[in-house]
């Protein structure tokens, strides 16, 4: 687990550049049925070995994410906000919350010369 899966991997080989000069009238240009085998086979084994790289972050990436997540259930208190605000809107009177929501009050640019507390 420690070690990094890219160093131990096999590493990948330059594509081939194949020759793009002029073609020849009369030949067959392409590339023949055991290349064409061999380099489906290369492509297939590098799409499972790609597939097992994948499968293998994805398996470390929900392991961490399940250690966060048991992390923060143990720090955190998830009522801790629903708590203190029934606590504190228990202890006020009809009279200190409207104190509290006149600041929060949307204004307009005539609204401070009215008195915008008795609305």
């Amino acid at each position: 687990m420690g070690k990094n899966p890219r160093q131990s991997s096999p590493q990948r080989k330059a594509p081939v550049k194949m020759d793009v000069g002029r073609k020849e009238v009369g030949k067959k240009s392409g590339v023949s049925a055991e290349e064409k085998q061999a380099r489906l086979a290369e492509m297939m084994a590098n799409a499972e070995w790609r597939d097992e790289q994948r499968t293998c972050r994805v398996k470390q990436q929900r392991a961490s994410q399940e250690r966060e997540d048991e992390e923060a259930k143990r720090e955190h208190d998830p009522n801790f906000k629903l708590r203190e605000l029934k606590r504190v809107q228990d202890n006020q009177t009809v009279e200190g919350r409207i104190t509290t929501n006149k600041y929060r009050i949307q204004r307009g640019h005539g609204d401070m010369d009215k008195n915008f507390a008795r609305r």
